[in-house]
């Protein structure tokens, strides 16, 4: 989360509170439809697994970042807006593939003979997400696409990477969040571009920019909760991440950015496990 100066007020928390609004109709249609699907950590749920797990989607990310970061130092921003133009093409191709077949599926359409309008349906909603997302005028349209996304990837890996790698990769996340905004290449970033240039990467609220990667890991905590554990368990994930972001938003009102990941995913991991023991 990054601001200049503001003043911490519960309608910060409206974006959020939408995104996971659509994570959780993005997981109904999973629970409902209970597809089934190739786990998408490579390393299994006994002994170190899940610590690799973790370890490397954070690989991952430090390595985009810092790529990202390396191109903006060459001052490559040709090249790096359309490497991000071409991964959320190929995000929000995944996602209307998938989702269209879940809802085709509940529709009890047959698969085969409805595949081609899926597909042309999902190509038709990543030409107007990315003419959208990407537009040199800003729009509420340009937040809602993020919103959305944010939602939708977020239940996407809340379904399809096991409990234990979960709650790891969001432990590790936390600290991650907090080297990489203070330390790291995100910072840097933050600090040489504009939002213009993090479009569709961040989003910007009234006053207040926050990331999609932070709208994606909150999602993947509720999703997982209400999928796995019940609606409880995901309605107290939910206090508890929007308890932790405003938690997060009342430091930034001291500082110029805050990570907005620790305070969020520890609250909600704390109150949604205490209910799924329960």
């Amino acid at each position: 989360m990054e601001s200049d100066k503001f003043k911490a007020t519960p309608r910060y928390l409206a974006p959020v509170s939408f995104s996971l609004a659509c994570a959780y109709v993005f997981s109904l249609i999973i629970l409902k439809a209970r597809p089934e699907g190739v786990i998408i950590v490579p390393f299994p749920e006994e002994g170190l697994g899940p610590a690799f797990n973790a370890l490397m989607i954070v690989t991952l990310m430090s390595g985009t970042a810092f790529l990202m970061y390396l191109l903006i130092r060459l001052k490559r921003f040709s090249i790096f807006r359309t490497l991000v133009q071409v991964a959320f093409g190929v995000l929000f191709l995944i996602m209307s593939f998938f989702y269209g077949f879940l809802v085709a599926s509940l529709l009890d359409f047959n698969p085969t003979m409805v595949s081609a309008p899926i597909i042309a349906v999902g190509v038709a909603i990543t030409i107007l997400a990315l003419r959208e997302l990407f537009r040199r005028r800003h729009s509420w349209k340009q937040v809602l696409v993020v919103l959305v996304v944010g939602g939708a990837v977020g239940a996407y890996m809340g379904n399809f990477i096991p409990t234990t790698s979960a709650i790891m990769i969001l432990l590790i996340l936390c600290a991650y969040d907090v080297f990489t905004v203070y330390k790291g290449p995100v910072g840097k970033i933050v600090d040489q571009i504009g939002p213009d240039d993090m479009r569709g990467l961040s989003f910007t609220f009234k006053d207040l920019q926050m990331g999609l990667g932070d709208l994606v890991f909150y999602s993947m905590l509720q999703s997982h909760m209400t999928i796995f554990f019940g609606f409880q368990a995901g309605l107290a994930a939910t206090v508890g991440l929007l308890t932790g972001v405003y938690v997060g938003l009342r430091v930034l009102e001291k500082r110029r950015a805050f990570p907005g990941l620790p305070f969020a995913l520890l609250v909600g991991l704390v109150l949604s496990g205490a209910v799924a023991l329960l």
